[in-house]
């Protein structure tokens, strides 16, 4: 037993020496996810490990926790381990963040700007251990900023350079990516087009029938009579999808598709490709103009305007309930709103919650057509930003009232609040992915 002043003593000295120590916590981030057993985190987190056992004797000492963000992207700040990071961080649990280099937090200058702030106001410095020496003075700190441009820029360097190489390789009548068509593999290699035999057989026969006056519908039963099945794919997840009995729709998409004829689709454009055609232009051309006609038919019995697109699917933000379509005129001239005025549930109608029809469909439509940008991408995980890349360069392509009757079957909901003067859409993600697959068969 120690008297108490040898008791008192032995407490401050290990206080002081608890004090010495700096509880390390070590944050990586890999854009992709990846198979092999070692992945980029890994390899970043023993570099890390090592650098702070490396300064034991200064006092590091690694917190035994793991942040890390696995096929994360560096767009967004919505991570799980970055989140618990500084939520250990607030918690006391580590005193110093320890990343491979800056744009592991990330590659984005607002972002890293703004992470890099909220490190300074929790007192806890920030150690790159490609860059030990940076600390936490003025010039410090103007370095990590210039840093954090360079990374952004280099990003958007790496991104102008791929578009430059697809606008190449489109130039050349070569294919650049996307969804492989039924008829066809990939070239492990250079991912260019190669003859499916068995496949190619059966779109010429579907474009023979087609020529002969058949409808898609009859296409489509004839397929399904005969075993045929739509194209099978893996995803880089090991996800399983197509190998379903043909539709109508698919069928149509394959009569409609210039790659059989030996075109590549570039925007609104057609380009010779280098791939192997299946038909002659000639077939293809009289396939489409049957199919011109029938449309041109159809249309003549039955009006072109999608009336309320958003019916059942438009929300009124402040009560739930689906918001009415009404119309109001003057004379000849006729108003479209959707308001919100039903009293179901024993509720009154919210007042003054009256959108003009054109404006919010429009905005709904438009919506879908920049599912391409960075702001819509950021945080998705790869496929996702596939699908909604995908979706955003065929709807493009459709006429206007092609898009809004596509509305209801993409779109799970828009939901308006008055209050916030905002606007939200939500879409059907089994839906898109359904949609991207049959128009890309």
């Amino acid at each position: 037993m120690f008297d108490s002043d040898d008791d008192t003593s032995r407490r401050e000295q290990l206080a002081e020496w608890v004090r010495k120590f700096h509880m390390c916590g070590v944050y990586t981030r890999q854009s992709r996810e990846s198979k092999d057993e070692y992945s980029s985190c890994e390899s970043q987190s023993d570099a890390c490990r090592a650098f702070v056992k490396a300064r034991h004797p200064e006092g590091w000492v690694y917190n035994g926790q793991r942040y890390d963000d696995m096929a994360s992207s560096s767009e967004t700040l919505d991570r799980p381990g970055l989140k618990k990071l500084f939520q250990h961080i607030r918690e006391g649990k580590v005193q110093r963040v320890v990343v491979l280099r800056l744009d592991r937090l990330s590659r984005r200058i607002e972002d890293c700007t703004r992470l890099l702030q909220d490190l300074h106001n929790l007192k806890v410095p920030l150690t790159i251990i490609k860059q030990p020496e940076l600390g936490t003075s003025a010039n410090d700190a103007l370095l990590l900023n210039l840093m954090a441009s360079f990374a952004e820029f280099e990003q958007q360097m790496t991104r102008d350079r791929l578009a430059d190489a697809r606008a190449a390789l489109k130039q050349r009548g070569r294919r650049v990516a996307g969804v492989v068509p039924y008829g066809y593999d990939s070239d492990p290699v250079t991912k260019q087009l190669l003859l499916a035999e068995t496949e190619a057989q059966r779109v010429r026969q579907m474009f023979a029938m087609a020529a002969e006056g058949k409808k898609p519908t009859e296409i489509a039963t004839f397929a399904n009579d005969h075993g045929w099945r739509t194209k099978e794919r893996t995803s880089k997840s090991g996800r399983v999808t197509g190998g379903n009995r043909w539709t109508a729709r698919q069928v149509l998409a394959v009569l409609s598709n210039p790659v059989y004829a030996g075109k590549i689709r570039d925007g609104d454009t057609t380009r010779q490709g280098r791939h192997e055609p299946l038909i002659e232009q000639e077939l293809f051309d009289t396939v489409r103009e049957i199919i011109a006609s029938r449309r041109t038919s159809s249309r003549k019995k039955q009006s072109t305007v999608v009336e309320w697109p958003l019916r059942g699917i438009l929300r009124c933000g402040q009560c739930g309930r689906p918001l009415s379509p009404s119309i109001s005129g003057y004379k000849q001239l006729r108003y479209r709103y959707y308001r919100c005025r039903s009293d179901a549930g024993g509720q009154p109608a919210c007042k003054g919650v009256s959108l003009p029809a054109y404006e919010i469909e429009t905005f709904a439509i438009t919506t879908i057509g920049e599912l391409n940008s960075s702001e819509s991408l950021a945080g998705l995980d790869d496929e996702s930003a596939k699908q909604y890349e995908q979706l955003a360069a065929i709807w493009q392509q459709l006429s206007l009232n092609e898009q809004g009757k596509l509305i209801p079957q993409l779109v799970q909901e828009v939901v308006f609040d008055s209050e916030q003067s905002t606007i939200s859409v939500t879409l059907n993600s089994e839906a898109v992915e359904e949609f991207v697959q049959a128009t890309r068969l």
